[in-house]
């Protein structure tokens, strides 16, 4: 997956998108980026490469959260600092 997101973005794809989301359990909100995405679901590695590529960790989705609230709530300590 971060390869296919990587080489999207490499081709012109926006770092800071924002779409709607349907999580596993059949939640969906919007105005969700790939960082958050990413945050949300346990892909650390992207979310690393998302914020070095300049992704907005202040972006609010349509639930009011943001990448940073869902990192620090997954335990990324690393990725909180």
């Amino acid at each position: 997956e971060e390869a296919a997101v990587l080489a999207w973005l490499d081709c012109g794809g926006r770092i800071d998108v924002t779409f709607e989301y349907t999580f596993s359990d059949g939640t969906r909100l919007s105005g969700m980026t790939l960082l958050m995405v990413a945050t949300a679901c346990s892909h650390e590695a992207l979310a690393e490469a998302l914020l070095r590529r300049g992704a907005d960790v202040s972006l609010q989705s349509s639930g009011g959260g943001t990448a940073l609230v869902l990192a620090a709530t997954n335990g990324y300590e690393k990725l909180v600092e």
